[in-house]
């Protein structure tokens, strides 16, 4: 009876060692597949970071570079992104930019392009949006150096930031603090080309307060409207909140164009087919 009994102690003190290393072994490749989840995720971003390095530079030095594109966009229409570019081209183009005061002594709307031109589109953008920096990454270079620059098209930004994109209206609050020292379409750039490195940055205003140094800002003028962005900037992205609301726009990025609606990073042959379609009207 007593040797039963230890048998018995024995088998339960053997499977009782085999359950713990089967739930140690089991454990241990779920932290590792959650590391290797987390890593890739990094890696994602640092990558992507390294891609758009180049962008900058050769927006500052007006050379051109070629990216590869995706195809999805905000409101997840495939069947729009078909036709995806493969290319981009980015130049530096602020010779021909202007400023239209929208009201005495406030904010201002910037337009890039021709006054005269007779296209406009207006772009609905998030700044911590994915979709909005892939369009901005392929076919806004190639919009300017087909279109702006030709004179056809004047081109301007409105904001529409996202709830869940709780670092969007800082990041316009930069850009339109840099607008006041006339780098504004700069800083436009460098939001969406960095925008990998101040989204998941611990100190994203720091990050702001770089860029600014790097376009040869006045840091203390720049901290300053920082500082007082909410009450100087909000009324105005409330009204582009508001308007963009009215023509039922959602997501971004959202164009108009001469009225006609277009939603998401769409390649630049969706914006030849309406502008071309414009141009002949004229």
């Amino acid at each position: 009876m007593s040797n039963k009994s230890n048998k018995i102690k024995y088998l339960r003190t053997t499977l009782f060692s085999i359950g713990l290393l089967v739930i140690g072994y089991l454990a241990g490749n779920l932290i590792s597949y959650t590391k290797d989840t987390e890593c890739e995720t990094v890696k994602a971003n640092v990558l992507n970071a390294d891609q758009t390095t180049e962008t900058v530079d050769n927006l500052n030095n007006g050379t051109n570079t070629q990216k590869g594109s995706e195809s999805t966009t905000e409101n997840n229409s495939d069947a729009q992104n078909k036709d995806s570019t493969t290319t981009s081209e980015t130049q530096k183009d602020t010779s021909n930019s202007n400023t239209v005061a929208t009201e005495n002594s406030g904010p201002v709307t910037y337009v890039l392009g021709q006054e005269s031109a007779p296209v406009t589109i207006i772009e609905y953008t998030d700044y911590q949006c994915p979709y909005c920096q892939r369009y901005f990454l392929t076919t806004f270079e190639k919009l300017q150096k087909t279109y702006i620059k030709e004179g056809k098209v004047k081109y301007i930004v409105k904001n529409l930031p996202l709830d869940f994109h709780t670092l969007s209206k800082p990041a316009v609050y930069t850009v339109k603090c840099s607008g006041e020292q006339g780098k504004y379409w700069e800083m436009h750039a460098k939001i969406f080309t960095y925008q990998s490195g101040w989204a998941y940055s611990d100190d994203p205003y720091q990050e702001f307060i770089t860029y600014a140094d790097d376009l040869g800002l006045n840091l203390e003028k720049f901290t300053t409207c920082m500082k007082t962005g909410p009450q100087k900037y909000d009324k105005q992205i409330n009204n582009n909140i508001l308007e963009a609301t009215s023509l039922g726009l959602s997501g971004t990025p959202s164009f108009v164009i001469n009225g006609q609606i277009l939603i998401g990073a769409q390649p630049l042959s969706a914006f030849t087919q309406i502008i071309d379609e414009e141009l002949k009207k004229k």
